[in-house]
């Protein structure tokens, strides 16, 4: 059914709300296997950033739950990728930013 997400599926929701909370307003069936994490990134973004891109937040957020990268791998690639285009006195932002979507993931 689309209405249903994949056995052993994780849903990953940038929001204030608790997973709880998210999953009495889904319309999807989560099923016995599924799981709901949340991550309010536009708040991290903001308090690390100064902006309103969840971005950071989110892949830290992803790195965690999948395992298919580790933070200091992330955080590597970002410092090697990122730094000549938003500045060195940046990039430590965008890294907190990275690193707090990691560990605080909530779900």
């Amino acid at each position: 059914s689309p209405h249903e997400l994949a056995e052993h599926s994780t849903l990953l929701v940038n929001t204030t709300r608790t997973p709880a909370d998210m999953v009495k307003l889904l319309t999807v069936n989560l099923g016995d296997y599924c799981s709901i994490r949340v991550l309010n990134a536009y708040r991290i973004a903001k308090e690390t950033t100064g902006t309103a891109f969840p971005n950071l937040p989110m892949l830290g957020a992803l790195a965690h739950i999948t395992g298919i990268i580790n933070l200091s791998t992330l955080t590597a690639y970002i410092k090697e990728t990122m730094t000549e285009k938003i500045g060195e006195q940046n990039i430590g932002h965008y890294l907190s930013a990275l690193e707090r979507g990691y560990n605080e993931i909530s779900g």
